[in-house]
């Protein structure tokens, strides 16, 4: 399987991660298939050198009842963004 060439990033996105990126895109990509979900993106930082991202994507049934989808999360080594001490 090759790798998924993307564009180059605008110079607004250029902070941040591919991966991200990526993550942003599954979510676009989701919401054009399944039109009724709900998705969140929870970013946090440990450690100063650590950053852990978790997307979940739920789809809502006519009866409110929630079905996950897709469920992603992501390690990745941020060098040189903790504040120093």
């Amino acid at each position: 399987m090759g790798r998924l060439k993307l564009p180059p990033k605008p110079r607004w996105l250029r902070g941040f991660p591919s991966n991200a990126m990526a993550m942003i895109g599954l979510l676009v990509f989701a919401n054009l298939v399944i039109w009724a979900v709900v998705a969140a993106a929870v970013l946090s930082q440990v450690g100063g050198s650590l950053a852990f991202v978790t997307v979940k994507i739920v789809k809502v049934g006519d009866e409110g009842d929630e079905e996950v989808v897709v469920l992603a999360q992501h390690t990745k080594y941020v060098r040189g963004t903790a504040p120093s001490v």
